[in-house]
C-alpha cells in the first residue's frame, strides 16, 4: 500500500474519533426566574453534592430536587433567609444538623421527601411560618419515640403534613397541631388508632390511612373512631365509615359511644388555642389601624401647626415691613 493512502486513512480515522468521542459535559448552573411575583433559583437535576453557597441572597424559591446532596449543615442556608419555598426532594440526604433550618424564618413549604433520613430535627416543627411539610418516603421508624421527647406544642402553623411511607408502626404523637387540615400517613403499618390520637388536631379535615390501618372484624371496637370521624367531619381515606356504619344494624348490639373526658378536653383546648390566636390577630390589626389613624392625625396636626406658624411669621414680617416703610415715608 502506498504511503499516501496510509496517510489519508490515518487522517480519516483521527477525524472520526474526534467526532464520535464525547467531549466534557456542559457546565450547568442554577437558573434564576420569577414565579408568582417571587425570585427563584432553580437548581434541579444538576448532580449537586451540596447546596450552593453563592446564589443570590434575595431568592424566595429554591429548588434543589433530584440532586445528590447528602447532608445539611447549620450554616447551609445562613444567607438565604428570604426563602419561602424549599424543595429538597429526591436527594440522598441522611444527616441534617439541628440548626440547619433555623435561619429560614420565612419558610412556608419544605419538601424533604424521597431521601435517606432517619429523623427530623425538632427545629423543623418550630419554623414560625411553615405551613406545608413533606417528609414522605424516608425511614423514620424511630420518629415516634423521638417525637415523644420533643417539646410541645410545636410553633409551626402546619396545615398540610405528608408522612406517607415512613415506616411508622404507631400513629405519631405530634402534640397540639391546631391548624393541621390534611394529614397523609398512608403506607405505614399502625396497630391501632383511637380518637385520642386525633383530638389535638381540631381542624383536621382529611386523614389518608391508605394501606396503614385496617378496621378489622371487630365493629364495636372501632365504633368510637368511626363516630369521631363523623362527629368532627373528618374525611378518612379510604372511607372507613363506608365499611362500618356506626348507626347500622351490625352496631346495634355495641355499647353506646362515649368519648373519654381527656379526649374531649384535648379537643376543646385545641379549639381554645385557635380562638385565642384569632383574638390576638384581631387585636393586633385593631391596634395597627388605631396607631395608623393616630399617626395620621398627629401628622396632619403637625402640618397644620407648621402652616399656622408660617402664616403668623409671614404676617409679622409683612406688618414689620409696613411699619418700616411708613416711618421712612413720614420722615421724608
Amino acid at each position: 500500500m502506498k504511503w499516501w493512502i496510509i496517510l489519508i486513512l490515518v487522517q480519516f480515522l483521527r477525524a472520526k474519533a474526534l467526532v464520535t468521542t464525547p467531549g466534557p459535559p456542559k457546565y450547568q448552573r442554577c437558573v434564576y426566574e420569577r414565579a408568582f411575583k417571587m425570585n427563584g433559583a432553580y437548581c434541579k437535576e444538576l448532580n449537586l453534592h451540596s447546596v450552593p453557597s453563592t446564589l443570590k441572597s434575595n431568592i424566595e424559591i429554591l429548588d434543589l430536587s433530584f440532586n445528590r446532596i447528602r447532608d445539611l449543615k447549620n450554616e447551609t442556608f445562613s444567607r438565604y433567609t428570604n426563602v419561602k419555598y424549599l424543595y429538597l426532594g429526591d436527594n440522598m440526604i441522611q444527616t441534617i444538623e439541628p440548626l440547619a433550618f433555623e435561619p429560614l424564618t420565612a419558610l412556608e413549604t419544605l419538601d424533604l421527601s424521597l431521601n435517606g433520613l432517619h429523623t427530623i430535627p425538632e427545629a423543623v416543627f418550630n419554623l414560625p411560618m411553615l405551613r406545608k411539610l413533606y417528609i414522605s418516603d424516608n425511614s423514620l421508624k424511630n420518629l415516634y419515640q423521638e417525637l415523644k421527647l420533643m417539646e410541645k406544642p410545636f410553633r409551626a402553623p402546619i396545615t398540610y403534613l405528608d408522612m406517607m411511607n415512613t415506616q411508622l408502626f404507631q400513629f405519631p404523637d405530634l402534640g397540639m397541631m391546631p391548624y393541621l387540615q390534611h394529614l397523609n400517613v398512608s403506607q405505614n403499618k399502625f396497630t391501632s388508632l383511637e380518637p385520642k390520637n386525633l383530638a389535638n388536631m381540631c381542624s383536621l379535615r382529611v386523614l389518608d390511612l391508605t394501606d396503614s390501618f385496617s378496621i378489622g372484624d371487630n365493629a364495636c371496637a372501632n365504633k368510637p373512631l368511626i363516630s369521631w370521624f363523623l362527629d368532627k367531619e373528618i374525611q378518612a381515606v379510604p372511607e372507613l365509615y363506608s365499611i362500618i356504619n356506626p348507626n347500622g344494624e351490625d352496631m346495634k348490639h355495641c355499647n353506646s359511644t362515649w368519648f373519654d373526658k381527656e379526649v374531649l378536653d384535648d379537643y376543646d383546648e385545641c379549639k381554645k388555642h385557635i380562638h385565642i390566636q384569632e383574638k390576638e390577630k384581631t387585636a393586633k390589626k385593631t391596634w395597627i389601624i388605631v396607631a395608623g389613624s393616630l399617626g395620621g392625625f398627629l401628622l396632619l396636626a403637625v402640618i397644620f401647626l407648621c402652616c399656622m406658624h408660617q402664616r403668623n411669621v409671614n404676617k409679622t414680617n409683612t406688618e414689620a415691613q409696613q411699619r418700616f416703610l411708613s416711618k421712612h415715608i413720614l420722615n421724608d
